[in-house]
């Protein structure tokens, strides 16, 4: 694994910081015997990952202020290693870190992480695609007429849509089924339309747009261009 240029005294470097992070993993020491090589080697990994998103943002050194966010946000990410999180949940959580450490200070919220970590625990690939998709069907549903723009939602039909536009295919119930996943996780609000006679409407919320723009960092490097 690269690693960073060695730091100056007291520096409060990503790779230093966060090789102190992993050398104190509970998992290392508690189920050693069982799981050591395979455990070490995922920290490893993603201790490599986390660095990687961190050095994208054009951040190596931290201020004190970052590095307040920094390392209780390293922990949890690390936690969900340990717990054998999917890697594609691993790297939405380190862009979500990374971004973090680009904002404003005022900004930068340890619980975002948290939450994140909760509301992505075990969501498979597809349901992560089903929720980029829906950034995509929220800006639709913007420009459709009629629609109020302070409470933007759609329905599964436009769902399957967008899938369309990006030659995938989904039926109807697969994509109510993904809806009403993401909306279970409180990711989306689901609700009806004062607009519309009957069914079902999904909203963005909080959790959505704390998680998005991480998930689509990962997309954009995984998935080839519609």
């Amino acid at each position: 694994m690269e690693e960073f240029p060695q730091p100056t005294k007291n520096a409060l470097t990503v790779w230093k910081i966060t090789g102190a992070i992993c050398s104190t993993i509970p998992g290392l020491s508690t189920i050693r015997e069982l799981s050591q090589h395979f455990l070490e080697s995922r920290i490893e990994l993603y201790q490599g990952k986390l660095i990687e998103a961190v050095r994208r943002e054009g951040i190596e050194v931290l201020s004190d202020e970052q590095a307040a966010f920094y390392v209780p946000a390293a922990y949890r990410f690390f936690e969900q290693v340990r717990l054998g999180e999917y890697d594609h949940n691993l790297f939405v959580l380190a862009a979500l870190i990374a971004g973090n450490l680009n904002n404003e200070m005022g900004r930068a919220d340890v619980g975002r992480v948290g939450r994140a970590a909760r509301k992505l625990e075990l969501l498979s690939l597809g349901e992560l695609t089903a929720l980029v998709r829906c950034k995509e069907a929220f800006e639709i549903s913007g420009t459709l007429p009629d629609d109020d723009s302070n409470e933007l939602c759609f329905g599964p039909r436009l769902l399957v849509r967008i899938y369309g536009c990006h030659g995938q295919e989904i039926t109807y119930l697969a994509a109510l089924e993904s809806l009403h996943e993401l909306a279970s996780r409180g990711l989306l609000t689901v609700g009806s339309n004062n607009k519309t006679m009957g069914g079902q409407y999904f909203f963005r919320n909080r959790a959505f747009d704390e998680i998005i723009e991480a998930a689509l960092t990962l997309t954009a490097r995984t998935q080839p261009a519609a």
